[in-house]
């Protein structure tokens, strides 16, 4: 039985360019994030944040999203393009971190990216292995989550990291 009213994600997939736009558009944010926090530079964090959305963009047009959601998509391709650096990572706990735990921690909190997903990138374990840094951690996750987004917020999103719209605004 097929859905009456597709969601944007499935639109995308089945070559709906306006949807496909929207989909990338929204994970702009939370990928430039993550890349920011991974490289405090912003000419790397531009470059790795569109490679990432030229990848989704790439799988919407081929109608092939592995992931459970975009936002984790488009990590994936983050990380890929990341390679094997280390994170430029100031704030405690996380800066004791080993480098794959801290790259879990920072996906989950900065990017929110979906269990599924953090499985799918991080292997069958992410879960567990998230709660024992969480656990570790000393803070709550609350306050571990505002102190990510105070180095998010002091950072502003480039312009013209995803390109205008293949299709016109209508006027209401």
């Amino acid at each position: 039985m097929s859905k009456k009213y597709p969601s944007l994600v499935d639109r995308a997939l089945n070559g709906d360019a306006e949807a496909r736009y929207l989909v990338v558009e929204r994970v702009v944010s939370p990928v430039f994030d993550l890349a920011w926090h991974l490289t405090r530079e912003g000419a790397r964090s531009r470059a790795l944040t569109e490679r990432a959305l030229a990848g989704l963009d790439a799988r919407l047009g081929k109608g092939d999203l592995e992931a459970a959601e975009p936002v984790g998509a488009a990590v994936t391709e983050l990380l890929a393009a990341y390679g094997d650096a280390t994170p430029l990572v100031t704030i405690e706990p996380f800066s004791k971190l080993p480098r794959d735990d801290l790259l879990l921690a920072l996906t989950a909190l900065v990017a929110d990216v979906d269990t599924r997903d953090l499985k799918r990138v991080f292997g069958d374990e992410a879960d567990s292995r998230l709660a024992e840094i969480l656990a570790g951690a000393s803070l709550p996750l609350a306050v571990l989550r505002e102190l990510l987004d105070e180095v998010s917020a002091a950072v502003s999103l480039p312009e013209n990291l995803w390109p205008e719209p293949p299709f016109e605004d209508e006027e209401p």
